[in-house]
């Protein structure tokens, strides 16, 4: 392990530990730097994933599944990504007027 991928292990540590306490604008900080650290490793995708929109956490979850085609976590976090999306979509449509576009 490289001192970038040592480092960025410990921020993901940090991270999980600020999830524990509730406090999720720290873990994302911890994770957007284990993220520069090693953008190379899965893990820190993972994380960001976990804590992002359901957009943004499809995003992470296809740079993960680019570094490890074969996790099996990434590919469970996709499946979970996917059913917010379609969600928040027709959560969406749902409170749209009728006869109203929205582009």
């Amino acid at each position: 392990m490289n001192p970038n991928q040592a480092a960025a292990y410990q921020a993901l540590q940090q991270a999980q530990q600020a999830l524990k306490a509730g406090d999720k604008p720290s873990a994302r900080h911890f994770a957007e730097q284990a993220l520069r650290a090693a953008p190379e490793l899965e893990e820190p995708w993972l994380m960001m994933a976990a804590m992002a929109s359901p957009r943004a956490s499809v995003d992470y979850l296809q740079r993960a599944l680019q570094i490890n085609p074969a996790s099996e976590r990434a590919q469970k976090g996709m499946a979970w990504a996917m059913e917010r999306l379609k969600k928040a979509s027709a959560s969406l449509d749902a409170a749209r007027p009728p006869g109203l576009f929205f582009p």
